[in-house]
């Protein structure tokens, strides 16, 4: 129910780094030696030339010295995320093990993915609530046979026996043919920003050619077409900063011949005597020499071109050093360029 928030198993994310975590791990597993202690491996994995995610879990049983005594392999179709097949190997693990006719006391299953394992440690709604929803179910029928089950992380790639060999399970798995025609909501997401992005960049085309068509020098000619998540600036840059930056970049702020070009300016001209734009300013004028100096060192005495200076992370940064050091582009500049006329 959604407000039984208790998980009849325990998850265990350890701090360690991944050397330590493997060399207490396989402590661990040699205490347990003769005991009634059953290790279950799971692990998901992509190959190449395969047509979906290959699933897998590898167990072994201590009371038989440590020996593999049974694995599983599935491939869960190539509309599922490597993601999803953590958990699903980790629910395979599960219910392997409450299918079992002869109950363990202890059982552990390890897995190396950590954010499949918070998912299962954190009972929500959110997308991997089913596979949250059969382990629970799992773990319960083994409560009530008197044996306990826990998922726990194993590092990947770490000399692990039994990690190692439950990956090669999953990668054979992934090759296989699916058992599962099943789309997640994760891959649907994916899918979803997948079209979104090929249909901005094609209406961005689409306005591109007309731009150029009509002015070679607008921003959607100038520059190459790019679809960011975020604003390409450092996140403590000051709102006056950022604002002087993309108005210098799109061209439409405290500059002259912009100025000019809407009634607002008596001349589109610098003081030094050439027409006042972007390129101008960051490239050319004499007043900013020594400036541009330090602009040019600052991105290692690379040509300086306007989609160096704006539209690239190292030279967004070079120049927003720039910007603040001159306050060029700003209201401030502006109205001290006025009162030296």
């Amino acid at each position: 129910m959604p407000w039984q928030r208790d998980l009849p198993y325990s998850v265990t994310v350890s701090p360690l780094n991944k050397e330590e975590q493997a060399r207490a791990h396989s402590q661990a597993l040699l205490s347990t030696l003769g005991s009634s202690f059953l290790a279950i491996y799971s692990d998901a994995s992509s190959h190449p030339s395969g047509i979906g995610i290959g699933v897998a879990i590898a167990v072994f049983d201590q009371l038989q010295a440590g020996s593999e005594v049974c694995s599983q392999q599935k491939n869960i179709g190539d509309s599922m995320l490597v993601y999803n097949g953590e958990l699903e190997g980790i629910t395979m693990a599960f219910e392997y093990a409450a299918s079992l006719p002869s109950p363990h006391h202890t059982i552990q299953v390890y897995a190396d993915n950590q954010a499949a394992l918070w998912r299962l440690m954190t009972p929500s709604d959110q997308p991997g609530q089913a596979w949250q929803l059969r382990c629970i179910k799992a773990a319960r029928q083994l409560q009530a046979r008197g044996s306990s089950i826990s998922a726990h992380w194993v590092p990947g790639h770490t000399g692990v026996h039994g990690n190692e060999r439950v990956d090669g399970l999953a990668k054979r798995a992934a090759l296989k043919q699916p058992s599962s025609c099943l789309t997640s909501l994760a891959m649907t997401a994916c899918r979803v920003k997948k079209i979104k992005s090929l249909e901005w960049m094609d209406s961005l085309r689409a306005h591109r050619a007309k731009a150029v068509q009509k002015n070679s020098g607008t921003y959607s000619a100038r520059f190459h077409l790019k679809t960011p998540k975020t604003l390409p600036l450092p996140l403590s840059t000051p709102r006056k900063l950022s604002s002087a930056f993309f108005q210098l970049k799109l061209g439409h702020g405290y500059l002259k011949a912009y100025l000019f070009r809407l009634g607002k300016a008596d001349s589109p001209f610098c003081s030094c005597g050439a027409r006042q734009t972007v390129e101008h300013l960051l490239l050319s004028c004499k007043w900013l020499k020594e400036e541009r100096k330090v602009l040019s060192q600052d991105l290692n005495s690379k040509p300086l071109t306007l989609p160096l200076l704006l539209h690239t992370s190292l030279g967004i940064k070079a120049t927003l050093t720039f910007i603040s050091r001159t306050q060029v582009g700003t209201r401030k500049w502006h109205l001290g360029e006025l009162e030296a006329e």
